[in-house]
């Protein structure tokens, strides 16, 4: 026999003699990937104090980059986006009177009802809630603390949370009274 035959011969015992594979074991889900905090890097090209431009002296807020710095850490209950339109970013909606969360009475009086985005949540990760804009509410009305005072909250009357995620308030466009919460 040649040589070529006896090393074809070897290979074919070598390989028929090799375990095969056998069914591919049950693969389970992957374990997820351990949680991090998340970060944002951003970059400006210019300097600022603070983060709320109503703490900082005036011509802060103009510097390119800031009011956009300051969207990303401070978010509201809504946001204005690039048309123009407010979009809820806390709220689940922004009211309105065609979805019925805002009502206008034919006295002056309005009601606004807002519902809290589910697993909205503070930075430490401990829910949102409406008693947090209650208290919010309170504190900028407060004329003993006017470097939080807030004239868009000069009409409304009333703020109370219906539930955990709903600040339901009332108000006029007569009144001066501030808010009584509940």
């Amino acid at each position: 026999m040649s040589r070529f035959a006896v090393a074809l011969l070897l290979v074919t015992v070598i390989v028929g003699c090799a375990p095969r594979p056998g069914p591919a074991p049950e693969t389970t889900a992957p374990a997820p990937p351990p949680t991090v905090p998340k970060r944002i890097t951003v970059g400006v090209q210019s300097d600022f104090n603070q983060l709320a431009t109503r703490l900082v002296r005036s011509g802060t807020a103009s510097r390119p980059g800031v009011a956009e710095v300051e969207q990303l850490v401070h978010a509201g209950l809504s946001q204005t986006d690039d048309n123009g339109a407010l979009q809820g970013v806390l709220a689940e909606a922004v009211p309105s009177t065609s979805n019925g969360l805002w009502q206008v009475f034919p006295d002056g009086r309005m009601e606004t009802t807002w519902h809290i985005r589910e697993g909205a949540a503070w930075h430490d990760g401990t829910p949102f809630t409406a008693d947090d804009l209650v208290f919010t509410s309170t504190v900028g009305q407060d004329a003993e603390i006017p470097l939080f005072r807030n004239p868009n909250l000069a009409l409304a009357t009333r703020a109370y949370a219906a539930d955990p995620r709903t600040l339901w308030s009332s108000g006029s466009s007569h009144s001066s009274t501030p808010i009584h919460s509940s």
